[in-house]
């Protein structure tokens, strides 16, 4: 019978008694588009080719967050270009010409029509005519009118309401910017398939059309969040996005059967 090794001293390690850490599973990388779409491939014959397989991730100001955050502004930024026409005078003049144009746009219009123009206090005050009180959630009358308080009261009606369109753009912009970067985090090996948001032409010509992307983003992050575990913030968020707009509620049908089905595997 072989002897035990006299040069280990108490309480040193032996075969017998090491123990193993435990080895966490590695992360798998990031997915590259130009592996494994043909699209994206095709595409980036413009910039040089797809991605080798021997290439240095090198650190660059150009991430992904950043990068789909400038294309989708971008895109809301083609999109106010295209109401031009409506903003030159087409929201005013004419029945139709808003609409062939492509340009409409319900921002301006409930400015003086839901009693902004007049300081009317959403809910609390009742509205001229058959529509006694503002028929939007609570959280997206708030948005109105706080546009509203930096929208100055000089001028004529219609440019007051030019500029309470430009005054709801900007804050739309900023939650495009939140879109954006929620998106693109909600699936870390997946980032520029965010992309397919930022890029929808959707964007460009619904961006400012009403008020919906304060739902949009606020049911983005609570997406971020679920993503991340952290379901009280996720509940949270979905509750703010359905005081903006009722669909988001609609995720918790799916959402409920995702988890069903995670607790029978």
């Amino acid at each position: 019978m072989p002897s035990a090794d006299r040069s280990a001293g108490p309480g040193a390690e032996t075969p017998s008694t090491r123990v193993h850490a435990p080895v966490s599973p590695q992360e798998p990388p990031a997915v590259r588009p130009t592996k494994e779409d043909e699209v994206a491939r095709a595409g980036s014959e413009l910039f040089g080719g797809p991605l080798g397989r021997r290439a240095m991730a090198a650190a660059t100001w150009w991430t992904p967050v950043r990068v789909i955050v400038l294309v989708a502004l971008g895109m809301f930024a083609l999109g106010m270009v295209q109401k031009m026409p409506c903003y030159n005078g087409a929201w005013f003049v004419g029945a139709s010409s808003q609409y062939t144009h492509a340009c409409y746009s319900d921002i301006p219009h409930l400015y003086d029509g839901r009693g902004f123009a007049d300081g009317l206090v959403p809910y609390f005050d009742k509205l001229p005519g058959d529509m006694e009180y503002l028929e939007y959630p609570v959280l997206t009358g708030m948005f109105m009118e706080m546009a509203s308080w930096v929208t100055p009261g000089s001028g004529s009606i219609q440019h007051q309401e030019k500029i309470y369109w430009m005054v709801n753009a900007g804050i739309l912009m900023a939650c495009t910017a939140v879109v954006a970067v929620c998106v693109t985090r909600t699936h870390r090996r997946r980032p520029w398939d965010a992309l397919l948001v930022a890029l929808a032409p959707a964007f460009a010509l619904t961006a400012t059309i009403n008020w919906d992307l304060l739902a949009v983003a606020l049911t983005a992050a609570a997406m971020l969040m679920w993503s991340r575990g952290r379901v009280v913030a996720f509940g949270v968020l979905l509750g703010l996005a359905t005081a903006a707009k009722l669909y988001p509620v609609l995720l918790l049908g799916p959402l409920l059967i995702l988890c069903w089905r995670a607790g029978r595997g």
